[in-house]
């Protein structure tokens, strides 16, 4: 199985504070092609097929851009094969299974691939095609969230069940539900039976337990790891002022400035500064080590005041990592900027 856990927030250049995310990514909303899905719906994921996540499209090409519910938004697709060389073209007609559409589940975009046999499927709520609200903006539309699910719902794809998409775990911090920013990546770590999410708008890590979604800890980079680590290979430890996040804040769809639906500065992402997208793990055989990467997303700031005066350190999107002890849990001593 191939499991990509991206470590770069977006494909699209996003070069000034000032430009939407919404508009950023509109060029591409009218670009899905259809899929081609075969006939193998009842097999479970195979060694050398992959799962792929995508914007379900929309049912018209003016504003306000309405959700297509039935438009897909994940399916299992066969890389072995590809009948064509390595030269970088789209490949049309692709050989995909096991669809799953934005009625289901709503936008999503984090994918984690379990080690079971069969492997189980994971997948996040996301923002990063848009937010999109009713016309009257009393709802979210159908197709942003799913059935039952929220911006801040992992969604398990459970291999036992022919992969029926089901909520496994709802993304909370100490109660306080996610307001729409939703969540960013996800990742297996199978070294400690744990999965590894990624929230958009408070900035922190999650650890989940695999086998019920229960969250078993959490990471706040702007208050811990700025606090205190390492900068790359340098011997001595380092330091940047902390940044908390304000769990009184929230989206602001009742009072935006502008359209909610195209403007991101309303969408209450985390802090530039805090702000945790990509997730990635590895196993050091050498130490018997197994560090957890992730990346800031730091290149955008959605009306933040802070931006103009911060240093331009701040201002880059940034690798870092942390060391995990052997109980899964983050070793605070073990920070770095990598």
């Amino acid at each position: 199985m191939m499991e990509h856990n991206r470590l770069i927030p977006f494909y699209i250049p996003l070069l000034t504070c000032r430009l939407s995310l919404h508009k950023a990514i509109a060029a591409l909303l009218f670009l899905i092609l259809p899929l081609a899905i075969n006939g193998s719906e009842h097999q479970p994921l195979q060694p050398g097929e992959a799962y792929l996540t995508r914007f379900s499209g929309t049912l018209n090409q003016s504003k306000p851009y309405l959700i297509d519910p039935q438009g897909i938004v994940g399916s299992v697709i066969d890389i072995r094969n590809p009948g064509v060389p390595p030269e970088g073209r789209h490949w049309i007609n692709e050989p995909q299974r096991l669809a799953v559409s934005a009625g289901e589940v709503g936008q999503i975009f984090g994918i984690a691939i379990d080690d079971a046999e069969p492997p189980n499927i994971y997948a996040t709520s996301t923002s990063a095609y848009g937010l999109f609200r009713t016309a009257d903006n009393k709802a979210w539309q159908t197709g942003m969230w799913g059935e039952n699910g929220s911006p801040g719902t992992v969604w398990k794809f459970n291999a036992d069940n022919n992969y029926k998409p089901e909520p496994f775990a709802e993304i909370q911090l100490n109660g306080r539900p996610n307001s729409g920013a939703s969540l960013g990546n996800i990742v297996f770590d199978r070294w400690h039976r744990q999965l590894i999410v990624s929230d958009l708008e408070t900035g922190m890590i999650h650890r989940l337990r695999m086998e019920d979604g229960r969250e078993i800890g959490h990471f706040d980079h702007g208050m811990e790891a700025r606090r205190h680590f390492f900068d790359g290979t340098r011997p001595k430890p380092k330091s940047l002022p902390q940044i908390s996040f304000d769990p009184d804040s929230s989206a602001n769809i009742d009072n935006c400035i502008g359209d909610f639906n195209h403007t991101p500065d309303c969408w209450n992402f985390a802090d530039f500064r805090r702000r945790v997208w990509g997730l990635g793990i590895r196993h050091d055989e050498g130490n018997n080590r197994v560090r957890l990467y992730y990346s800031i997303w730091g290149n955008q700031c959605f009306g933040n005041p802070d931006w103009s005066s911060a240093v331009e350190e701040d201002k880059r999107n940034a690798i870092w990592s942390v060391g995990l002890n052997p109980d899964g849990s983050i070793d605070r001593q073990d920070i770095r900027l990598e």
